[in-house]
């Protein structure tokens, strides 16, 4: 027979510990994604963005088009790298969306992860191409800079995520509700 709490908990990935009393639980656990893989991707943002700033300020500077041009092709390849692992991390995260709280934010964060590398992807190209035909010069270069300072956030929106979903896996409600089971006490 099954625990009452055990039948509405419905959650693949948790699994219940031997500490039951009157059906309810006393801890849960459950999958959690692999820590290191958000590090990662924020360390080849990174990289990216260090790539675009250090073209931005090499055109800035000098006129020097083909360091913006190397800067943003090199940051291009940096975030399409990113881009791929944040696919394959979010294809291979150890729950679905209907997993719970923890599940639904870490799937969410890196959903908008992708969207936001998505649009990096596509503002470089825009910055590479226009570099190319020398529309970007020492003395138009303010957009290679808004192109910096968007992948700035994209890193920092990265950072917040990596340090939520890094931090923020244990709970501090120690009586978790079971739904469908509550019994005034």
């Amino acid at each position: 027979m099954v625990p009452q709490c055990q039948r509405w908990l419905g959650t693949p990935g948790a699994k219940l510990t031997a500490n039951q009393t009157n059906n309810t639980i006393t801890k849960l656990e459950g999958d959690f994604a692999p820590e290191w893989t958000f590090w990662a991707i924020l360390g080849v943002a990174i990289i990216a963005t260090a790539f675009m700033w250090w073209g931005y300020r090499a055109v800035r500077r000098t006129g020097n088009q083909g360091a913006l041009i190397a800067g943003s092709t090199l940051a291009m390849l940096f975030s399409i790298a990113a881009l791929v692992a944040q696919w394959i991390q979010i294809t291979t995260f150890p729950f679905g969306p209907a997993n719970g709280a923890y599940a639904s934010a870490v799937l969410l964060l890196c959903s908008s992860n992708i969207f936001n590398l998505l649009l990096v992807i596509f503002i470089l190209t825009g910055i590479m191409n226009r570099a190319r035909k020398g529309l970007i010069s020492g003395a138009v270069w303010y957009q290679a800079q808004l192109a910096s300072y968007w992948m700035t956030w994209v890193v920092i929106a990265f950072l917040l995520g990596a340090i939520v979903t890094t931090f923020m896996v244990e709970s501090p409600n120690t009586d978790p509700a079971i739904f469908g089971g509550f019994k005034q006490q």
